[in-house]
């Protein structure tokens, strides 16, 4: 953290540098971590409500990967949920619930962010064309448009909303006794993913539980952190430039591509003395980078294609005044430039599964990821209930387990 001003070592780097010290199980430092990443996503949003203007990076004949990191706001508000799972996993509930708050307070905020957001993308790609009289024709997006045409398939769940985060929040209000908050949350959950996804039936039986309390009784909720989410990668373009008199002038541009990974399974069991029972889908992560990528989109493609457009033009006018070997440097400096910004959080899960059942003191709670050997826990008379947390990448990596209690 003392070396944060390191530019090998900007904001993507620390949110992956949070998640490797959880995966060692150094909670404690993979919360310093990403408190960090936190408050420093924080200085930029307060800068871009307050209207002060942020980083002002010149990038033309250069690329996005000069500029410092802005992670889209799926993924400031996992750094949200996930310092939640780190507070609870170190018996830290009032950690847990202000974490929780703030994410709650960044989804009530994304889309006035991402409008701002928009906005400086279309000043910047306005500054990229440095004076210059640009129209970007329909031929020209034409091979753009058809390669990005499948993310139509991406459909939020409501605009930015994540449904996990309101399910968590709903868990902390239950645990706190706090059974009509709890029901709102549960509710909310669940009419974002009503009709969406199959772990809205766990979340009905849960909204029924806040809304009628069992005394006595224990419960595990068990959240599985499923597979991991797409991996951005470069993809080149030919497009056509219509720029010069009638001339036609071919370039090449580079933007991020969605690449899906894998699962680790399609889903885990769960075995108590009381019967079996499995994980539901709850949030398909994918879903969400997919749905804010396609928003995201427009803007990135139009810089790009107007950053091209200029190192297009310096080129052509490089040959046509100056001779072969100046157009030869421009063109070589033009291939060396033009690179995609994939920059991501690598360690997101593909999917959020979850299930409650209900236990009963010392006896075991076996969770078994298909394909590995069965966890067994079991909780003592001070546990009232609990949240098992099961974190799998691929279907042969290890797999990670993590435990939250509430006591009596």
């Amino acid at each position: 953290l003392k070396n944060a001003k390191k530019p090998e070592e900007s904001l993507e780097w620390y949110l992956d540098a949070g998640s490797i010290a959880r995966y060692a199980y150094d909670l404690d430092t993979s919360f310093k971590i990403w408190d960090f990443a936190d408050r420093q996503i924080n200085i930029y949003e307060q800068k871009l409500l307050a209207e002060k203007g942020v980083e002002k990076a010149a990038a033309l004949l250069v690329n996005e990967l000069i500029k410092d990191y802005r992670p889209p706001i799926y993924e400031r508000v996992f750094v949200n949920v996930f310092q939640t799972l780190n507070a609870l996993s170190m018996s830290d509930h009032s950690t847990a619930n202000v974490e929780l708050n703030r994410a709650i307070d960044r989804l009530k905020y994304a889309e006035n962010i991402f409008k701002k957001e928009i906005e400086e993308a279309q000043k910047e790609a306005e500054k990229e064309k440095k004076g210059k009289t640009i129209n970007i024709s329909k031929k020209t997006l034409e091979p753009i448009e058809k390669a990005y045409s499948n993310l139509d398939r991406f459909k939020a769940y409501s605009k930015f909303e994540n449904p996990f985060v309101y399910y968590l929040k709903g868990i902390l209000y239950y645990e706190r006794g706090e059974y009509a908050n709890a029901a709102d949350m549960f509710k909310t959950a669940y009419g974002l993913v009503k009709d969406k996804e199959p772990a809205q039936k766990v979340l009905a039986k849960d909204w029924e539980l806040a809304n009628s309390p069992s005394d006595g009784k224990h419960y595990a909720w068990v959240i599985y952190l499923n597979g991991l989410s797409f991996e951005k990668v470069e993809k080149r373009f030919d497009i056509p430039l219509f720029l010069v008199t009638s001339k036609v002038l071919y370039t090449g541009i580079a933007l991020p591509w969605l690449k899906e990974r894998p699962k680790t399974s399609d889903s885990l069991l769960i075995q108590t003395p009381q019967g079996a029972y499995k994980t539901y889908r709850l949030v398909n992560v994918d879903n969400l980078i997919g749905w804010e990528f396609k928003q995201r989109l427009p803007s990135i493609v139009t810089k790009e294609i107007m950053r091209a457009a200029v190192k297009t033009l310096l080129q052509y006018e490089a040959n046509r005044r100056m001779g072969f070997v100046a157009g030869l440097a421009t063109s070589a400096l033009q291939k060396v430039t033009t690179k995609a910004d994939t920059r991501q959080w690598y360690w997101l899960p593909k999917e959020i599964q979850v299930a409650r059942v209900e236990f009963q003191p010392n006896q075991p709670i076996r969770v078994t990821v298909p394909g590995h050997p069965a966890k067994e826990f079991k909780f003592d008379n001070k546990v009232k209930d609990a949240i098992i947390v099961v974190r799998g990448f691929k279907p042969n990596d290890e797999v990670w387990y993590y435990v939250a209690t509430f006591e009596e």
